[in-house]
């Protein structure tokens, strides 16, 4: 939805709004979803949520038969709370407003490492050594999630660049038929 939202905003004809984001002097989902902090290397920063939740949703599936999955998903978790706390910052004080969608992901993207902490009966510290030590040798569960997140990160950008070809096409559709 915000990437949807965001494509029409910067790229299409504006016309798509955000359902339950009242804006005030605080909040102002239009603003922050299509500011320049939007998008990393011309790719919508929301679409990134895609393939993570995604991922992470294999690593819970692969927990049974490999236990150092909740590891992953525990530290991913960190990395996307202290990504989200970044945003909110750039948010309030470079673009001057928040986003009420956002902070809804922020919300999820802070409670992944508590439940996994909390599903994986094990302290913060040894779920980050784990997966330290994980990294220094590359077993095959971690492996497949790196080579699971380039897939899913890959077929993410191809849908968002056709997304953005759409809206592009549409708007100036609209410009010519309005000329």
């Amino acid at each position: 939805y915000l990437v949807a939202h965001h494509e029409n905003q910067v790229y299409g004809d504006a016309t798509l709004a955000l359902a339950n984001c009242p804006e005030s002097e605080t909040i102002n989902c239009d603003l922050v979803n299509s500011s320049r902090w939007s998008e990393i290397a011309g790719f919508p920063i929301a679409a990134l949520a895609l393939p993570t939740y995604l991922l992470l949703l294999g690593l819970l599936a692969a927990f049974p038969r490999a236990p150092e999955t909740m590891a992953y998903v525990f530290c991913i978790g960190v990395l996307t709370a202290l990504y989200s706390a970044a945003l909110f910052v750039i948010s309030k004080t470079l673009v001057g407003y928040l986003c009420l969608w956002c902070m809804r992901l922020y919300a999820v993207n802070l409670s992944i490492p508590i439940l996994a902490a909390l599903a994986a009966r094990r302290s913060p510290t040894a779920l980050v050594a784990s997966t330290f030590r994980d990294l220094s040798g590359w077993p095959s569960p971690l492996r497949r999630a790196a080579l699971a997140f380039v897939a899913l990160l890959a077929l993410t950008i191809a849908g968002d660049q056709a997304l953005r070809s759409h809206v592009r096409a549409v708007a100036a559709a609209e410009r010519a038929r309005i000329e």
